[in-house]
C-alpha cells in the first residue's frame, strides 16, 4: 500500500488508486464504444446497400411473374393479379405490425422504478408534469399530551 506512516496517507493512496482505476475504465469504455460504433456504421452501410439491390431484385421478380402470367392471360390481367397479390401481402404485414405495436407498451418496470426512486428522493411534480426541486418534507409530529395524573398520589407528581 502506501509508504506513509498514517491512516490518512493510506486513505489518500486508496483514493488516488481508485481514481486512476475509474479513469482507466472510462478510457477503455470510450475505446470499446468507438470500435463498436465504427463496426455498427459499416454494418448499417452494408445493410443499406443490400436493401438497395433487393429493391431491384424484387422489381425483376415482379416482371418475371407478370411475364409468366402473360403467357396464358392478357397482360393487363397479369399485372392486376400480381398487384392484388402484393396488396394482400401488404395488408397482412400491416395487421401483424399493428398487433406488435399494441404489445409494445413501453417499459412498465423501469417507469415504476423511476417513480419509486423519485418518491424516495423526495422530488415533487410541478403543475406541468416536470420534475421540480426536491420537495420540502416536514415530519408530522403528534402533539405531546401529558399523561393523566395518578389519583392515588398526593404530592402532585404525575
Amino acid at each position: 500500500m502506501a509508504t506513509g506512516t498514517g491512516l490518512r496517507d493510506a486513505v489518500s493512496e486508496v483514493a488516488r488508486r481508485a481514481s486512476a482505476v475509474l479513469r482507466l475504465q472510462t478510457e477503455l469504455a470510450k475505446a470499446e464504444l468507438a470500435k463498436m460504433g465504427k463496426n455498427a456504421a459499416a454494418g448499417a452501410g452494408l445493410a443499406i446497400g443490400a436493401a438497395f439491390f433487393a429493391v431491384f431484385a424484387f422489381a425483376l421478380l415482379t416482371a418475371l411473374l407478370v411475364a409468366a402470367l402473360a403467357l396464358v392471360l392478357p397482360v393487363w390481367l397479369s399485372i392486376l393479379i400480381i398487384m392484388v397479390l402484393y396488396f394482400v401481402v401488404v395488408g397482412v404485414l400491416i395487421l401483424l405490425a399493428r398487433a406488435r405495436f399494441r404489445r409494445a407498451n413501453g417499459t412498465p418496470l423501469a417507469k415504476e422504478q423511476a417513480r419509486i426512486t423519485k418518491e424516495a428522493l423526495g422530488f415533487a411534480q410541478t403543475a406541468n408534469g416536470t420534475s421540480g426541486a426536491p420537495a420540502v418534507v416536514t415530519p408530522s409530529v403528534a402533539p405531546i399530551t401529558p399523561p393523566a395524573a395518578d389519583p392515588g398520589r398526593t404530592d402532585g407528581a404525575v
